[in-house]
């Protein structure tokens, strides 16, 4: 089942941000596994280029953040491979005052809650079953917004695009659906080429951006001197020309998955954190 848990952490020593990198986000995540399940923690390092799990900051904002001391943060994991909440759930219970502590370079910080559900206060954790993210969604919603919220880009051959395209969006995410739960319902993506490219110059044709464009280009710490340029900011989409129900449903459970399963490239590394808005709600 699809989880994303909040670690509220708190530090009593002020911390750099330019020092918090993606690559302690995801050392720090894993570490906290393989307190409760080694042999997993190891399985989640190895992984594939989709990884079933992504780490990212609720906040701060890290690449909003220059030269403001870091003293609390939420570290947010969103997991698509059903070991990896129970092993949290097994840290939790048996957590000493010493395992309550997490490890980002030279800062140690301390895990104060762990927040689960949006009955929590916080809208970055939930659950859900692929079964409910099927049913609920809409075969007749054409409109659609996203809030992107940490650097996100995806990679084209050697380079970087760092813009909303319906195309590397919704492909992206349809990537991660099959691989994740393509048993119970596959996308028609990367069965094969030819199939993968009419699905997504179908999506193409069939999904446009639509103003106002409220997005901008974000740089944050990747790792070492590396850096990643991407996009943060909100999206909208609208479905045009009547391409039939089905194809509205799948392009609606896909807006809906990025919640759980994040999009583009290093969401592994704090990237890509991205969830569907509710217009209404805004």
């Amino acid at each position: 089942m699809p989880h994303a848990i909040v670690f509220h952490c708190v530090t009593h020593t002020p911390v750099d941000p330019a020092s918090l990198r993606g690559d302690l986000f995801q050392a720090a995540f894993l570490d906290l596994v393989h307190r409760a399940h080694p042999e997993l923690a190891a399985d989640l390092h190895k992984g594939d280029t989709l990884r079933g799990y992504s780490v990212g900051v609720v906040w701060p904002r890290l690449y909003e953040e220059r030269g403001k001391a870091v003293r609390e943060l939420k570290l947010r994991a969103a997991c698509l491979d059903d070991r990896i909440y129970p092993a949290i759930v097994q840290w939790a219970m048996t957590a000493t005052h010493n395992d309550g502590r997490l490890r980002l370079g030279r800062a140690e910080f301390e895990i104060v809650r762990v927040l689960v559900t949006p009955e929590s206060g916080e809208p970055w954790a939930g659950y859900a079953s692929a079964e409910e993210l099927i049913a609920r969604a809409s075969d007749q919603e054409t409109s659609i917004r996203m809030e992107f919220a940490s650097p996100t880009s995806f990679r084209q051959g050697k380079r970087d695009e760092p813009l909303p395209l319906p195309r590397h969006v919704f492909g992206s995410l349809a990537r991660r659906w099959n691989q994740a739960f393509g048993d119970r319902m596959k996308l028609p993506i990367e069965a094969d080429a030819r199939s993968s490219e009419e699905f997504l110059n179908y999506i193409e044709d069939h999904l446009v951006l639509e103003h106002p464009f409220e997005f901008r280009s974000a740089r944050v710490k990747r790792e070492g001197d590396f850096y990643l340029t991407g996009f943060v900011g909100c999206v909208n989409y609208r479905i045009i020309s009547r391409p039939g129900a089905a194809f509205v449903h799948d392009i609606n459970l896909l807006a809906d998955l990025a919640f759980f399963s994040g999009l583009g490239a290093k969401t592994s590394r704090g990237c890509g954190m991205a969830r569907r808005l509710n217009r209404k709600a805004e």
